[in-house]
């Protein structure tokens, strides 16, 4: 359940939006919240060089203000369009670590440029089971 509005920032990705639709349902966050769906997710406030961060920022802050929003959940994902996909890592690590690195960033620029907004990361991964493939989340 949300005790705080809440704003969740995402990939645009459209594989991943039914496995994420089906993980936030279930934390409760279909509610109380407002989404950003973006390529990359965490990536566009983290990486200032995409020219995208102050665009973001507007936006949280606005939504901050219209609909008294007190935290952000952050979601960055595996095999992620805007990181090059899968082939651009060489192992299952390196991705991770450049997506948590990544939120982290996010994380402070969140933190100093909205001072009192409480931040989350969360870094969703397919997890391969026999003939399908499962979307998890886990907070990081």
């Amino acid at each position: 359940m949300v005790d705080k509005k809440l704003v969740i920032i995402h990939c645009s990705d459209e594989e991943i939006q039914p496995g994420l639709d089906k993980w936030l349902s279930e934390q409760g966050w279909l509610v109380n919240s407002r989404r950003f769906s973006l390529p990359g997710g965490g990536q566009l406030l983290a990486r200032e060089g995409l020219g995208q961060r102050e665009e973001v920022l507007k936006q949280i802050t606005k939504a901050r203000e219209v609909d008294k929003i007190g935290k952000v959940s952050l979601i960055n994902h595996s095999d992620c369009s805007a990181y090059g996909q899968q082939n651009n890592f060489k192992d299952q690590l390196a991705e991770q670590t450049a997506h948590l690195i990544d939120l982290e960033i996010a994380q402070e620029v969140l933190e100093v440029e909205l001072l009192g907004l409480a931040v989350e990361n969360y870094y969703a991964f397919w997890q391969e089971t026999g003939t399908s493939r499962q979307l998890l989340v886990k907070r990081v």
